[in-house]
């Protein structure tokens, strides 16, 4: 899991692997702490899985860049393009079947 503040980085990560997973949250925010412990739970039973978190507070362009108006936001990316996105809390079994619909 890697946790990006810079643009540079971020695209890094995004073009080198096939996908990726992006957590956009911040700290205060309620449902982005539950919707964390679900994506660490998962990033656990699957280690290659690829995960950017973005705290938006500390990468204010990075949420500017891809329009976060909702956290937390789950964006996905596949061959370095964004391939989808979901905002709000999911459950683990929700989180899962998101990430499944769309590798």
């Amino acid at each position: 899991m890697f946790h990006i503040t810079e643009k540079s980085e971020f695209d890094a990560v995004i073009k080198s692997n096939d996908f990726v997973i992006v957590d956009f949250w911040a700290t205060w925010c309620g449902p982005c702490r539950m919707l964390g412990s679900v994506i660490e739970e998962y990033a656990t039973e699957n280690p290659d899985a690829v995960i950017i978190k973005v705290d938006v507070d500390a990468a204010r362009d990075l949420a500017s860049t891809y329009d976060i108006q909702s956290l937390p936001t789950v964006m996905l990316f596949k061959n370095g393009n964004e391939l989808t996105s979901k905002v709000g809390f999911m459950s683990k079994t929700a989180f899962q079947q998101f990430i499944s619909e769309n590798q």
